[in-house]
């Protein structure tokens, strides 16, 4: 057989497969779902983006008419369960709550085993979720200036809690002490509610996390908000100003939550997963619970999350690297 023979048939051959790949493909997503959905929760669980997906994931549910279990799985600041849906099977039966972290952690953590932008399919952004700096009313702390100023006064003393190393409320807490010229010692908790009861009962003087998770308990007068990120104060805490209202124009931008797959899930069980969370995030009574537990709804299909990501993922890069923060 002649070689150009040879060649014809290799083409062909590889037509064929990838035609079949492209059917099979079609086949499970027109059968999709036709067994229970799993979304890992890579933190604890109680904290904000366990209740959201919960939540979400009660009704996604009744729309698909299948079960969507959540499965906690924490560690490394959310890398052990990021990891383990990055390396599942991408046939859309096993996803992610996904939170801004995701576009952070690359910059912090070279050993990462995952990235972003390669190893997940977005599929819908749910929210945004704004950050919140709190102190324990015990403290002769009222505003930000107070805390630079106590902070100064005791270098390497003050302790702040987030839900890990690596996540929005660390990069923040560390740019603030960068931005404002004072030092102070990082707590990493496994999950924000923890930290949370922590701060209530006065195990830890101040707690950097998302407004979600603090929704509880804001209204306790055993601690003070001091400031939130975003563009515009919080619904839940009116009377406390943004980090940009103060100065800090670098703590101004918000967090999000949403949905990712691993990459490779089929376009059209991405679509359909999208179109439903899509649907069911812009619901009046879905929208208001959202709200009642600290994060704004926001509805955006999977290719305009997918620029999101890319979005933040150049902006928190920049942010770490000129803020000098390094994580070991």
């Amino acid at each position: 057989m002649k070689l150009s023979s040879f060649s014809s048939l290799a083409r062909s051959l590889r037509w064929l497969c990838a035609g079949l790949l492209v059917t099979a493909a079609g086949a499970a997503a027109a059968q999709y779902p036709d067994r229970p959905i799993r979304i890992v929760v890579p933190f604890g669980a109680g904290g904000g983006s366990d209740t959201y997906t919960r939540m979400l994931a009660r009704e996604l549910s009744q729309a698909i008419g299948q079960s969507v279990v959540i499965e906690n799985r924490p560690g490394v600041s959310g890398a052990v369960g990021t990891a383990a849906v990055a390396a599942a099977p991408a046939d859309g039966y096993t996803l992610l709550s996904a939170g801004s972290w995701m576009a952070q952690s690359p910059h912090l953590n070279k050993r990462l085993t995952w990235n972003p932008l390669k190893d997940f399919a977005t599929v819908t952004q749910f929210s945004f979720a704004n950050m919140v700096l709190m102190v324990s009313a015990d403290l002769p702390i009222k505003s930000i200036p107070d805390l630079v100023a106590h902070a100064k006064a005791n270098p390497n003393r003050l302790q702040y809690a987030t839900v890990g190393v690596g996540t929005t409320g660390h990069i923040y807490g560390e740019t603030l002490a960068r931005l404002s010229g004072f030092q102070w010692v990082h707590v990493p908790y496994p999950a924000g509610a923890k930290a949370m009861l922590d701060l209530l009962g006065g195990q830890v003087p101040a707690v950097f996390t998302d407004i979600g998770t603090a929704g509880p308990h804001l209204n306790n007068p055993r601690i003070r908000a001091l400031a939130v990120s975003g563009a515009e104060r919080s619904s839940l805490i009116p009377e406390t100003p943004t980090f940009t209202e103060i100065g800090l124009t670098g703590m101004s931008r918000s967090g999000w939550t949403g949905i990712v797959a691993p990459a490779g899930t089929p376009e059209p069980i991405v679509a359909l997963l999208s179109r439903h969370l899509v649907e069911i995030v812009n619901r009046p009574d879905v929208s208001k619970q959202l709200i009642t537990m600290g994060v704004l709804p926001y509805a955006a299909g999977y290719q305009a999350f997918d620029k999101r990501l890319k979005e933040d993922y150049q902006f928190w890069g920049d942010l770490i690297r000129n803020a000098g923060i390094e994580i070991q």
